[in-house]
Parts: structure tokens; sequence; C-alpha cells
């Protein structure tokens, strides 16, 4: 944890959201697919899905059943492999919280959010870039 000068000790978050985000983003890299490509499966727009990846939008039920086959998985292991990252963050420190706010909302609680390639990494697994 950091201390800034003077404050309290900041802890590391992110939200489930960017968890399930970059997970997404692993499975679809791993079978060396588009974004378009991906959200044809899912019936929405490559901009959308590229949100969905930022965790900027959410997948429906219907939609995350309809993208699992296209990603070559189920919706409950994208669901396994978000439990496992959430896990392997925690394990490391960050406080991995159900709600997504803002980085000035976090801040303003005490918490630093962390960069996206950093759960990119932890969703890529061991022998990642930026994993150990």
């Amino acid at each position: 944890m950091t201390t800034p000068k003077g404050g309290t000790a900041s802890v590391p978050c992110t939200s489930y959201a960017a968890v399930i985000g970059a997970v997404l983003t692993a499975a679809r890299e791993a079978i060396g697919a588009s974004q378009p490509d991906v959200a044809g499966a899912a019936s929405v727009t490559a901009s959308t899905w590229s949100r969905v990846e930022r965790a900027l939008s959410a997948l429906n039920c219907d939609q995350l059943a309809a993208v699992a086959p296209a990603l070559g998985t189920t919706p409950g292991e994208l669901a396994r492999r978000a439990d496992a990252v959430a896990a392997t963050l925690r394990s490391r420190g960050v406080d991995v919280t159900a709600s997504r706010e803002s980085a000035a909302e976090s801040i303003a609680r005490g918490r630093v959010p962390i960069g996206r390639d950093a759960i990119l990494a932890a969703a890529r697994g061991p022998g990642a870039e930026g994993e150990p």
C-alpha cells in the first residue's frame, strides 16, 4: 500500500466489470479474433464490444451465452476465469468491488484504481507480459 505524504494508505482497486472485460479480451485475443468478429456473435456493435472490454458497458446473460461459443468457451468457464482473476488480484492486495465508480470517487475513498494492463496480465495468466 502506498501512503501519500501526510495522508492515509491507499488501497489499489478495480471493479468486477473490469475483470470480466479483461477475461473477455484475453479470450478473444487467445483465438486471434477481432473485436468486430466477436461483437457480431454477441449481437452488439464493435464500438459496444470495445466498451464491454473496457468495463464501460456490460453484456446481458443472453449476449454472454451467445458470445461464449465464439470465444471457444462457455459462459460458466468465462465466469470461472473471472473469479480466478479476481482471486489473483485480491491475493495481491487489490480490492475487487462489485460496483463501478469513477477514478475520482475511488481516490476520494482512499482507493487507487489499477490500470487495465495489470488486470489483463492477470487474465492472460502466468508467463503473459507483466505477469510473474
